[in-house]
């Protein structure tokens, strides 16, 4: 377990600029929920989901990128990265 953690530890140690930038651009969505928004004001959860969906494909880890858009102007980013073995899934959920 030790050696994971400083694998882990070296990687964002190297990849520190990055990581950072990557975080600042997605960080400076304005994606406010639209039932949330005061009037004349506009969100940019369309275009922060865009972002995350062209990022995620960028990767070149995914087994697929899907966007979709059940309710208009409110997308979701779905990655799917397919296991090897016949364990259990496991799914991470954010909002943005």
């Amino acid at each position: 377990m030790k050696n994971i953690i400083s694998d882990i530890d070296s990687y964002v140690d190297s990849q520190k600029e990055n990581i950072l930038s990557t975080l600042k651009r997605y960080i400076g969505f304005k994606s406010i929920n639209v039932e949330q928004l005061e009037e004349g004001e506009k969100s940019e959860i369309v275009e922060c989901q865009e972002w995350i969906a062209t990022e995620l494909e960028s990767m070149n880890y995914f087994d697929s990128v899907d966007y979709y858009e059940v309710e208009k102007g409110r997308p979701n980013v779905v990655a799917l990265k397919k296991g090897k073995g016949g364990g259990k899934s496991l799914l991470f959920n954010a909002h943005s």
